[in-house]
């Protein structure tokens, strides 16, 4: 077996570990699969055209998704990064204002962290009581990421809340009860991709008062996938990979979680660039989607301050030392990536040693 291939089944291991994505977290906050242009306009710029459009026209989702598109623009001026943070704020109150769940989440986090380095881009938030009330708002809804968050501040009695540590699971999950089951529930009886997502989950883990049933899980996932929600197709993905309430299939699970990171979705984009780099569901080998998706993993595995899939940049660093997947042999490049893995978090990088071996046999490569 070759080290590209050890280390693409490693990151499977901690994958596996990992499993569906859950209720709660980053990647409940963006829902692209909800908007109808995506469906059509996959050309970054044309999309972001469309949804400032809308956003501008005062549509609530719209709101939203401008405004994580604006949180998200990397650039080195810091005037142009608060103004530009500002301005998501701006839109994440309007579209709260507007009844919509996310926002309202977003505007609770707004206040949850103005206390640090985010007091100047929330001015409208006063204090933790503020944000609950923005949490609960979105909760009646039956968003999952407020029934978190509530859960969180009632584990540690936040925001006038009667502190309850057997509230949560840990921090920043909510351990729901038989009334969420209900809220998902019904949105899954409409048709609503978010309320099937969630309830597949609930039955996955055996929650809520639901018994463990993968089969019905799958079921529910199969459904919001079938609508082109990422999580669905994602988790869904996951059932196939590892032949839990339907049948095991590496090319079915390639195939949705290459829809869903075509949808920006991390987590897709992790376990589809984990099989590419393993070989696995007959992928071709320069196969653009799934290198495509592996940037994606690399570029947020070398953000500062990170130090996680490690995995994911020393496979494209091998990729470029070897010819493969269609790029040209470039040795710099190599050497650059696991440079930045190396050193590019601060004091000490990473410190593992496989980094350090890898990048004294590029340089010996170089030099030879």
């Amino acid at each position: 077996m070759t080290a590209l291939a050890r280390l693409a089944l490693v990151a499977l291991a901690l994958s596996a570990l990992t499993g569906c994505v859950g209720l709660e977290g980053e990647y409940q906050a963006r829902h692209v699969g909800e908007f109808l242009w995506l469906y059509t306009a996959r050309d970054d710029e044309a999309t972001a055209r469309l949804v400032e459009q809308a956003s501008d026209a005062g549509d609530a989702k719209a709101m939203v998704e401008r405004a994580g598109q604006l949180r998200n623009t990397a650039t080195h001026d810091i005037a142009e990064g608060i103004r530009l943070k500002q301005e998501a704020a701006r839109l994440d109150r309007a579209a709260a204002d507007k009844g919509d769940p996310e926002a309202e989440v977003n505007v609770g986090v707004l206040c949850l962290k103005k206390a640090r380095s985010w007091r100047r881009f929330a001015d409208e938030c006063s204090d933790d009581a503020e944000a609950v009330r923005w949490f609960q708002r979105a909760m009646a809804q039956g968003n999952a990421r407020a029934l978190a968050y509530v859960g969180f501040m009632t584990e540690f009695g936040r925001g006038g809340l009667d502190k309850n540590p057997d509230q949560g699971i840990h921090p920043g999950i909510w351990r729901y009860d038989y009334a969420e089951a209900d809220i998902f529930r019904r949105g899954t009886e409409r048709g609503d991709a978010g309320g099937e997502v969630n309830l597949g989950f609930l039955y996955e883990h055996g929650w809520a008062g639901l018994p463990t049933r993968e089969a019905e899980a799958a079921r529910l996932y199969r459904l919001a996938a079938d609508q082109g929600n990422a999580v669905g197709r994602t988790n869904l993905g996951v059932f196939y990979a590892i032949g839990r309430g339907a049948k095991q299939s590496d090319s079915e699970a390639v195939r949705l979680w290459s829809l869903a990171a075509q949808q920006d979705f991390a987590p897709a984009q992790l376990y589809f660039a984990a099989f590419f780099l393993a070989g696995r569901g007959k992928l071709a080998s320069d196969d653009p989607a799934a290198l495509a998706a592996l940037r994606s993993v690399v570029a947020r595995a070398l953000r500062p301050n990170r130090c996680e899939h490690g995995w994911a940049v020393l496979g494209l660093a091998s990729l470029y030392e070897n010819g493969a997947a269609g790029l040209h042999r470039d040795l710099d490049e190599a050497i650059r990536l696991t440079t930045r893995l190396s050193v590019g978090y601060g004091d000490g990088g990473c410190n593992n040693e496989e980094e350090k071996a890898k990048l004294l046999t590029l340089n010996a490569k170089k030099h030879s």
